[in-house]
């Protein structure tokens, strides 16, 4: 494949990422702000955060890994934890069958939207990998979406369970927005559930955003490769916490990352697709010669 073209998708990716790297950041400080820190603007809890994410980028990929598998495993703990309990606090009558024969047209439409919702994934693609471990990849990933699915399946029922159906659907309401109103009292220093989440979700956030970050920086070093690599990572941080004070209001971050996530039909469907054709077509001229 030409320069040409790989300088296209290598800044088709790097916008993605950075996008992503940039807006989330926003959202959490917005969500930590409303939430908890009210009288804390929230460009100075975005700054902070962003100064966490830059200690982790700068030393490489071991350390995001490393923390990105402590996390990853008390966040998995703390979904399942919450969901147990709010199945608890909840009803059975407000659950609803995961699967119902008649609706299959249903979900055959639905399948373009689950698309947002394991966007991410892809990061794999610029994650070294040795020989070995390459030809994992493909089972490392459909375990991460199986397991996500279940992780979903499992928080969407447990606050169908509390509110209901009906409400989840005409108020959007969320996993946060449901914890909140949640008091167990037989938990004692855990009954309120929503402290718990928020810690659980900060580990979620951090590992997402490190991860999106190096995404970026991984880009970046494709195309400038005799550049100081520290010195970037300090620059591309930087740059992130500007343009994540860009948008105006939440609304806004939220077109941003919603018009940004059909990027991401390119970005995890088109040019994987693309590049593997294009592997698939030079194997087979070299067995021809």
């Amino acid at each position: 494949m030409s320069n040409s073209f790989s300088y296209i998708f290598i800044f088709v990716y790097a916008s993605y990422f950075f996008i992503f790297f940039a807006m989330i950041t926003r959202i959490y400080s917005e969500t930590v702000r409303i939430t908890i820190l009210t009288k804390t603007p929230s460009w100075t809890i975005a700054l902070f955060f962003f100064m966490v994410v830059y200690y982790a980028l700068k030393n490489g990929l071991n350390v995001i890994a490393r923390v990105c598998e402590i996390y990853g495993i008390i966040n998995i703990i703390g979904n399942v934890f919450m969901g147990v309990i709010l199945f608890t606090q909840g009803k059975s009558i407000n659950l609803r069958p995961v699967f119902v024969k008649e609706d299959i047209l249903t979900y055959i439409v639905g399948v373009p939207k689950l698309v947002f919702i394991f966007l991410g994934v892809e990061i794999l693609l610029f994650i070294p990998f040795n020989k070995k471990s390459n030809k994992n990849v493909f089972k490392y990933t459909t375990t991460i979406i199986g397991v996500t699915g279940l992780l979903y399946l499992l928080v969407s029922e447990a606050v169908i369970s509390v509110v209901g159906a009906d409400t989840v659907m005409l108020y959007k309401a969320s996993l946060f927005n449901v914890v909140r109103g949640v008091d167990v009292r037989y938990l004692e220093i855990f009954r309120r559930l929503d402290g718990i989440y928020i810690i659980i979700w900060t580990f979620n956030i951090f590992c997402s955003v490190t991860l999106w970050g190096y995404g970026v920086i991984t880009c970046i070093n494709k195309v400038f490769k005799n550049s100081q690599g520290r010195n970037r990572v300090l620059y591309i941080t930087l740059l992130a916490f500007i343009v994540s004070q860009i948008p105006g209001s939440t609304n806004d971050v939220e077109n941003v990352l919603k018009y940004n996530g059909y990027l991401g039909y390119l970005t995890s469907l088109v040019i994987p697709s693309i590049l593997l054709i294009i592997t698939k077509v030079k194997k087979y001229d070299k067995r021809m010669l």
